[in-house]
């Protein structure tokens, strides 16, 4: 019998159960990717103290908490060899977990990952990290980014499962509790996972024949810094108050300088946006990269997943391409299109500067509504995961370069905004720290395509600089519209909304640049999923939903009546059901 079926009858697979995440439907369970948004504002927490505690930045930054929560163990030394994902359960918590890489003979530590529920807001029971106890007046709870001990492992005997059978440890104390995925691990990961190519593919990752390393976005970066863990070199001299070491020396910033060390508001903007714009935004690209690296063509829809030279990576690309969205968004933008206001990472920058620059609203000319980079962009990530789904890897491509364009749009707003700030409204300390970050964050982009007007931007805007000249700044990243694939009117103008115009000077470009997904030069519709997709998708459903109850009704009459209903038949043709029988994945959601 199918497994999906089996699975499906007694309720275990339920793709509707995976909730929706800022309008988007993943197509797995994302939750606990989808909580390092709580890292984020953890670090966000501890820098509005009115004295910054910089250890304790640093230590949620590179050990976080709230993500791939795990429970680190010393035993008595391993008989055998232990295999990565084997299923522990401890005796007195009752807690089912599962090992987080492979342990091998005479070991005396193990690490065992908490199990993920499907719920956001229960998605873990236990994790504790470097994250500060809760505070009081505040609820201990999962969705909130303090310490929670719903229901730890504790000093006691662990069964393991392996090999098919049972493997009794003694644990020798309480375990520590740590966190797997971290902020500043997306930075000092990038270099093997985006960049360095292994013997075959991508040697932190998959290492496979075809695989995309090094992958284009990453490539503008490192080449501009010069260092792979660009990321974390910036946000870690601005904790740490030192200079940043890029081999670039026109893209360095001393956090060290007498003239910078003390403006703690200076760095803490840095730190801040530097986490989200820089480390978790680059790592999101990645898992978009990741996931057409887990596509493999060869079904004639790519939902089968059985037969010689199948799509049987389907369901892996979609977790990738779900994982990428996660790391945009984060769990405090909640289900619903448009977010909430509590969101801490690049989601939330496209809502906030769309208010600014005039660019909210389906058609990109409103002050209100959702962005109209996250409606366009959320519209691709919908196509893409469809067409993950169908096999079509190669067709995939040309959208997540559409994406990373419209990504781009809130960062050159966020420049183009401090940058008038200091130039046109003596902006102080603050906004010099958020001018800085922001050019960080898109000025790889800029030199990629023209390296004078890169250097031109970085030189106006970074910490140190002598002065600021908001026109200048405008004016080179205008030139550069065409080649990031973007236009005038969707990076719009600054607003001035006292005034209900534009700042002087500030109104959008009236020519130049190329629409993100249209090849024009205004804002137009961007491709929607096709008709023809939703309804083979919508079709293949319905059809495996009938299939399914009526398989289910079998199956529970055979356990009812212990005798197999449609033996002869299944004997003769189980085979050739397995391998042509569709399997339902997850659907674009097309909002």
């Amino acid at each position: 019998m199918n497994r999906f079926f089996v699975l499906a009858c007694m309720g275990k697979f339920a793709y509707a159960s995976w909730k929706s995440i800022a309008g988007y439907q993943p197509g797995s369970k994302v939750t606990d990717h989808n909580a390092i948004d709580l890292d984020q504002k953890a670090i966000e927490i501890a820098l509005s103290q009115a004295t910054i505690n910089y250890q304790d930045v640093y230590k949620i930054y590179s050990e976080g908490g709230n993500s791939k929560a795990y429970a680190k163990f010393t035993v008595n030394a391993l008989a055998v060899d232990l295999k990565k994902k084997s299923k522990v359960v401890g005796s007195k918590s009752g807690i089912q977990g599962s090992l987080k890489a492979d342990f091998k003979k005479d070991a005396t530590e193990i690490e065992v990952l908490y199990p993920v529920s499907e719920s956001q807001e229960l998605y873990v029971d236990c994790k504790v990290g470097a994250l500060s106890p809760v505070p009081a007046g505040k609820v201990a709870a999962a969705y909130e980014p303090y310490q929670y001990k719903n229901k730890c492992f504790q000093n006691e005997v662990l069964q393991v499962t392996t090999n098919g059978s049972i493997v009794s440890l003694n644990a020798t104390a309480e375990p520590t509790n740590k966190a797997g995925r971290t902020l500043r691990g997306f930075s000092t990961k990038a270099g093997d996972l985006m960049f360095n190519k292994g013997d075959k593919g991508c040697k932190g990752a998959s290492n496979r024949v075809g695989d995309g390393c090094p992958y284009l976005d990453f490539t503008m970066y490192k080449n501009y810094y010069g260092i792979m863990d660009y990321a974390d070199n910036l946000v870690s001299a601005a904790i740490n108050a030192k200079k940043t070491g890029f081999t670039t020396a026109d893209a360095n910033m001393d956090f060290g300088d007498a003239n910078v060390i003390g403006k703690a508001v200076l760095r803490k903007e840095v730190i801040k946006k530097g986490t989200a714009y820089m480390n978790a935004y680059m790592y999101a690209i990645r898992e978009f990269e990741d996931a057409i690296d887990d596509c493999k063509a060869g079904c004639a829809n790519g939902i089968v997943s059985t037969g010689t030279g199948c799509n049987k990576f389907s369901t892996d690309a979609v977790h990738a391409w779900d994982e990428g969205v996660a790391f945009y968004t984060g769990s405090l933008e909640g289900p619903k299109e448009g977010g909430d206001k509590k969101g801490v990472l690049s989601y939330r920058l496209a809502e906030k500067r769309c208010a600014n620059f005039k660019t909210c609203g389906k058609q990109g000319n409103s002050l209100t509504g959702t962005s109209y980079v996250n409606t366009k962009l959320f519209n691709k990530i919908a196509i893409g995961q469809s067409k993950l789904l169908m096999g079509q890897c190669d067709v995939v491509r040309p959208v997540l370069r559409e994406m990373v364009a419209l990504m781009s749009i809130p960062l050159i707003q966020g420049t183009l905004r401090y940058a008038y700030k200091i130039d046109r409204m003596a902006g102080g300390d603050k906004e010099k720290g958020e001018g800085a970050i922001f050019a960080a964050a898109i000025v790889p982009r800029v030199h990629h395509c023209n390296a004078a007007d890169g250097n031109m931007i970085m030189k106006h805007m970074k910490i140190g600089a002598l002065s600021t000249s908001f026109s200048s700044v405008k004016s080179a990243f205008e030139k550069n519209y065409q080649c990031m694939n973007i236009t005038c009117a969707e990076v719009g103008g600054l607003w001035n909304k006292a005034e209900n115009k534009y700042y002087a000077d500030a109104g959008p470009c009236s020519a130049g640049g190329t629409s993100a997904a249209t090849g024009g030069t205004t804002i137009e519709e961007k491709e929607k999923l096709p008709g023809w997709a939703i309804g083979v998708i919508v079709a293949v459903s319905v059809v495996v939903a009938l299939c399914g109850a009526v398989l289910c009704f079998v199956i529970f009459k055979e356990m009812k009546s212990g005798e197999a209903t449609f033996g002869k038949l299944r004997e003769g043709r189980d085979a050739q059901v397995n391998q042509n029988q569709p399997k339902p994945q997850g659907v674009g959601n097309t909002a």
